[in-house]
């Protein structure tokens, strides 16, 4: 299955305020973080504001930012987790590992 992501993002201004999951992807087109959420525009921001060791991480290696709108929070749960398993980002820990 391959998903339908949206265009490459450099303004955090053109991400909707809609459910769905986002990928935060460094220079050589390769996520390296992939979170979903209620309110994609708030999540990213917070994780692009925030003090924590991760958002920095995040900070320093991310080039541009995709997402892919879902109708249902359960959705964005299943996608997220998928692709996390599939592409094992560095910076997401939780899911990454098959069990």
């Amino acid at each position: 299955m391959s998903l339908i992501l949206s265009k490459k993002i450099y303004d955090i201004k053109q991400i909707p305020k809609k459910t769905g999951i986002y990928f935060f992807i460094d220079n050589n087109n390769i996520p390296i973080y992939i979170g979903k959420s209620l309110d994609i525009n708030k999540r990213i921001n917070q994780h692009l504001r925030d003090k924590s060791k991760k958002s920095e991480k995040i900070r320093s290696k991310y080039n541009h930012i995709r997402y892919l709108e879902t109708k249902s929070e359960m959705l964005a749960l299943l996608i997220e987790s998928q692709e996390i398993k599939r592409n094992k980002p560095i910076l997401n820990r939780k899911l990454r590992k098959k069990r």
